[in-house]
């Protein structure tokens, strides 16, 4: 269910309610709430579990971390340098220079590709990872076209190996 505005514990909780009511569902059947950990959902008085409990009158009811939070962090934690450092190479030759960008947007157009340009990778905003890493493994094959057209190939690109765990680490922190 979609929120907009605020998001706090009782703004989450009104929004669960408003779904449970509209669909019909028991409350009674309900074993454990599955949040991401932040305070808005975990506080104990006034975050979303918090507020369940005492609507609920069950002060015992668990709440269980959720699953797709910890594959994310996985995610996180899963470097793979020699993947990551050739990857953020290339896309830094492609992307830091002004003239190179335009020459890879324009090389994509002009071959029908789905996706006309490659987005940079920052450390800093990690999920960023995921979609640099997609979008490379997409246009591998026209990167390589690309950097031997600029006179600078890079031989890992059509290395079975290495593309298999580039491919690895595209499904991983997808």
């Amino acid at each position: 269910m979609s929120m907009k505005g605020t998001t706090k514990g009782a703004d989450v909780l009104e929004a669960v309610e408003e779904a449970v009511s509209s669909l019909g569902l028991d409350w009674e059947k309900l074993t454990a709430p599955t949040t991401d950990g932040a305070p808005a959902m975990v506080g104990v008085n006034n975050g979303f579990v918090g507020l369940l409990r005492k609507k609920l009158k069950n002060p015992d009811l668990p709440a269980i971390h959720c699953f797709t939070h910890q594959e994310a962090l996985c995610a996180k934690s899963l470097k793979m340098p020699h993947v990551m450092s050739v990857v953020t190479r290339i896309v830094n030759y492609i992307r830091s220079h002004a003239l190179n960008h335009r020459a890879f947007k324009t090389f994509l157009e002009m071959m029908g590709e789905d996706f006309t340009d490659i987005p940079y990778y920052t450390e800093v905003r990690w999920l960023s990872r995921a979609k640099v890493l997609f979008r490379f493994f997409k246009l591998r094959e026209r990167v390589a076209e690309f950097l031997d057209s600029k006179g600078r190939p890079e031989p890992l690109l059509s290395d079975p190996l290495w593309i298999s765990d580039l491919a690895f680490l595209v499904d991983v922190t997808g």
